[in-house]
């Protein structure tokens, strides 16, 4: 079953976006430049089903899209392999 896709997901992707290019201008994970978040993905840790973690600030990272399609589709491995910190 697919997770709805509300407005408030649609910003909270575009802060954290937006959030990366301030910090690091572009991947936190490569670190590839980028111009503005537009060639970034939001990715989340824990997926956006738990309700808790959904918008949580802690819980998101961006990635360029070369990073998230070179990922194996484990969540642990994403959290492992690209947490930030």
């Amino acid at each position: 079953m697919r997770i709805k896709i509300d407005p408030l997901d649609a910003l909270f992707s575009e802060y954290i976006r937006c959030r990366a290019i301030k910090e690091v201008h572009g991947c936190e994970r490569c670190l590839a430049w980028k111009v503005d978040y537009k060639g970034l993905e939001c990715s989340h840790f824990h997926g956006r089903a738990q309700k808790s973690t959904r918008w949580d600030e802690d819980n998101a990272a961006d990635y360029a899209l070369a990073v998230i399609s070179s990922l194996p589709l484990s969540p642990m491995n994403i959290q492992n392999g690209l947490g930030r910190g």
